[in-house]
């Protein structure tokens, strides 16, 4: 798979090169995904560009909401679609754009508290701030990173 076009895009002026890569990465990024969730994968990528937080909600919002919100629920919450494809091109993607060398990366996990027993992931998990006003252990979902 060749993403980059070196003497097509040299050609172009910014503008048009900036759409040429944005429109080739979101379509490896969609093949990633099955047919039934590309539409909304993108209108979600897509608001996410433009939201000022990135949140979904805000991406939601800021799309105008073409579903209904249920749709967006389903593919994030209960989505039957793998991400290891996605998580793939999206490194293919970082690796083609990259000059070659060195890749550092970086691995954070973030504990976000919770009450609700019904919330995906929620355990008891300990906590590595280890401050004086805070306990050991707390009802939490964990959220890995790579940076």
């Amino acid at each position: 798979m060749r993403i980059l076009l070196g003497s097509l895009a040299i050609a172009m002026s910014l503008s048009k090169r900036t759409e040429f890569y944005l429109s080739e990465w979101i379509n490896v990024l969609l093949t990633a995904v099955p047919l039934r969730s590309q539409t909304s994968l993108l209108e979600l990528l897509c608001g996410c560009m433009i939201s000022p937080e990135g949140w979904v909600s805000r991406a939601i919002s800021a799309i105008g909401c073409t579903r209904h919100w249920t749709a967006y629920f389903k593919l994030l919450e209960r989505g039957t679609w793998r991400t290891v494809p996605l998580a793939r091109a999206l490194l293919r993607l970082v690796l083609a754009v990259l000059p070659s060398g060195t890749l550092t990366m970086g691995l954070d996990d973030t504990l976000i508290m919770r009450c609700s027993k019904r919330a995906p992931g929620v355990a008891w998990r300990r906590e590595h701030s280890g401050k004086t006003n805070r306990p050991k252990h707390v009802w939490a979902q964990c959220i890995v990173t790579l940076v």
